[in-house]
């Protein structure tokens, strides 16, 4: 019977301990403790899958070469005749660009209102007067005459102003990005302008 006794006495006493236990903890939080120091660096993870391909860019032509605008030489009067023609030095037209390149040829002039207007060569003037060029190897023949050969070209020579040339090496290997071919020749002066950011 002692020995009951002892193991009541020995649940109360826990019983008290616990109840205390309970009562004496508080339901609010403590102040937050310091900054743990930092855990170790974990492992490098696995490569990514490849991301998908882009779309392909503009191609561009491999390099390209223009002239500043040149004075025409064809500003005298020349009477009765019905063509003249003077010749610029263009010391990148090669034998290859002759055979595989493309050379455009551009004339600036003013019309009756003052207002400037840019030709691409062979051009058309007043349906009388044409403009046109000739390459050969270093150098580019302007030549402009009479389409009517009754009418003179008196001082219509210099119509055109100023000269400028654009020779593209390599026009074939332009492309847009949906993989159509550029066609140069089909550009107007502003067109060209743009396209190289003259």
């Amino acid at each position: 019977m002692k020995g009951h006794i002892i193991q009541i006495k020995g649940c109360i006493l826990c019983l008290s301990l616990l109840l205390t236990l309970l009562v004496g903890c508080s339901s609010e939080d403590g102040p937050i403790g310091p900054e743990g120091p930092a855990g170790e660096q974990g492992l490098v993870g696995d490569q990514g899958p490849q991301g998908s391909e882009g779309e392909p860019g503009e191609l561009g032509p491999e390099r390209y070469f223009a002239s500043e605008w040149i004075n025409s030489e064809l500003k005298e009067d020349f009477g009765t005749a019905t063509s003249a023609s003077f010749t610029i030095d263009a010391s990148e037209l090669s034998q290859d660009i002759m055979d595989t390149g493309l050379v455009l040829v551009f004339g600036r002039r003013e019309d009756l209102l003052e207002n400037q207007i840019i030709e691409r060569l062979p051009a058309l003037i007043d349906n009388d007067f044409e403009f046109r060029f000739q390459q050969r190897l270093g150098e580019l023949t302007i030549i402009v005459s009479t389409v009517n050969e009754l009418i003179d070209l008196d001082g219509n020579g210099a119509l055109i102003e100023d000269y400028r040339y654009v020779i593209i090496p390599n026009p074939g290997n332009t492309t847009e990005k949906n993989g159509t071919t550029v066609d140069f020749t089909k550009m107007t002066y502003d067109e060209v302008v743009a396209y190289f950011n003259l």
